[in-house]
């Protein structure tokens, strides 16, 4: 905990010291900003998949929204996994919190709040506060150590830089976050969604994708990687020849999956328009050698004009 909770200090100094936020550091590494909220549009491939009698998942954890989609459809046992540790603290910690604590009126309302760079750092720090005893043992002292920090460093600066924007990237407005999430659909959808995220068991470990066969021995009906197949290919042109490496690994993720488990495997941004579809999806690698695959077409989120897909295999 306390290497967790100095990495976050880290990260908030610098940004302290510039006086105003920015990214910066290595990507993908233990003590980085953390995905507020999701960019792909899971709403609509977690809704055309045929998820009636799955039970467990594996997925990424991210910003957990691909976690909480997979709750709101009833599947309660999910192991998450992510190569920055932060995101556990954020997901399982403010994140679960809020839904616990608030209605589904509030938490939007709430979540405005928290994100608007007018928010006076004293209420912004009351709203987290707040949230603590919402939260596991774990998380309540990391977010303690986090929120007394931002408060002591900020409160005698004429100007603040809200919290939320020294720890998260990707912070959409309330209408990108209903549209992309199914759990926040409507206020019965989110009741309903509320009452199983109490019943879930969602675990995590601090691991790279490319360690999953290692890390993981448990059996999977859904596993969601987003899109980080697309940063692997990197690690896979390393190796020669790269086709092999990479059915190698994929064969080693579906060794993880029960019998007509579903991998989404890639999340494809801009894969398609009216008249054009994106044919190089791996580089270098024909898609025929995967067998049975499927790729969904999906509405953008960012771009009218524009399809995202997602590569979808079964076993």
């Amino acid at each position: 905990m306390t290497d967790i909770i100095n990495g976050t200090k880290e990260l908030l100094n610098k940004q302290y010291e510039s006086g105003k936020a920015f990214c910066s550091g290595k990507p993908f590494s233990t003590y980085q900003k953390v995905y507020f909220s999701t960019n792909e549009n899971i709403k609509d491939y977690i809704n055309r998949s045929n998820l009636e009698g799955k039970n467990t998942a594996l997925s990424v954890m991210a910003s957990g929204d691909h976690s909480f989609n997979l709750v709101e459809k009833g599947i309660l046992n999910i192991d998450t996994f992510d190569s920055n540790a932060l995101t556990e603290f954020y997901v399982l910690g403010i994140k679960r919190a809020m839904i616990m604590r608030y209605s589904y009126k509030e938490y939007l309302i709430t979540l405005n709040k928290l994100l608007d760079i007018n928010t006076s750092l004293i209420e912004l720090t009351s709203i987290l506060s707040d949230l603590l005893p919402f939260m596991d043992k774990k998380y309540r002292g990391y977010w303690r150590a986090i929120i007394d920090y931002n408060y002591n460093i900020q409160k005698n600066k004429s100007s603040n830089i809200n919290l939320f924007n020294l720890l998260f990237i990707n912070i959409v407005n309330e209408d990108k976050l209903v549209e992309r999430n199914s759990y926040l659909k409507d206020e019965e959808t989110y009741n309903r969604f509320k009452s199983f995220l109490v019943r879930s068991n969602i675990s995590f470990k601090n691991v790279n994708a490319i360690d999953i066969p290692k890390e993981f021995q448990g059996k999977y009906d859904i596993m969601l990687l987003s899109n980080i197949f697309e940063y692997l290919q990197h690690y896979f042109s390393k190796f020669y020849p790269m086709d092999k490496f990479i059915i190698s690994y994929i064969e080693e993720l579906m060794s993880l999956m029960n019998a007509d488990g579903q991998i989404f495997l890639l999340y494809i941004f801009d894969y398609a328009t009216r008249n054009y579809t994106r044919e190089k999806i791996f580089y270098g690698l024909n898609l025929e050698v995967l067998r049975t695959y499927e790729i969904f077409k999906i509405n953008s989120c960012r771009k009218t004009n524009m399809q995202d897909g997602v590569l979808v295999l079964k076993k």
